[in-house]
């Protein structure tokens, strides 16, 4: 099984001819806490590291002028981009998860329960006079 010489970078030519593109305009990802403003990396002078999407930040580093809104291809394309793509945090693991963690919490709760209600409390022998 050979996997490939890694001492030779594969070339890697584009075709220069007009391409054409169909999707939708969706707003860009969001962060839900930020706790301290991450720079953009730069790893090569094309190929940029992102933490977060900021626009304002992405045009100012690039020079570019960017929209404020991405474009999610449509199936059907013929282009070299990758589609085959899931949203992060979505899908039935997500589901799995939740329905692990109620379930354990009500398994947890019943047994604190039945412990406290079965248990007799300690009585001291009273001597009656």
């Amino acid at each position: 099984l050979v996997l490939g010489n890694r001492d030779e970078i594969p070339d890697l030519t584009q075709e220069m001819t007009d391409t054409s593109l169909s999707g939708i305009l969706i707003p860009p990802p969001t962060t839900g806490i930020k706790l301290e403003k991450t720079p953009i990396e730069s790893l090569t002078p094309q190929i940029l590291r992102l933490q977060t999407f900021d626009t304002a930040e992405l045009t100012q580093k690039t020079g570019l002028v960017t929209l404020p809104s991405m474009l999610k291809l449509v199936g059907g394309t013929q282009s070299h981009f990758v589609q085959e793509w899931q949203l992060p945090g979505s899908g039935e693991q997500k589901h799995y998860g939740y329905a692990f963690q109620w379930f354990s919490f009500v398994i947890v709760a019943i047994v604190i329960y039945l412990v406290t209600a079965i248990r007799q409390p300690k009585r001291d022998n009273f001597v009656k006079t």
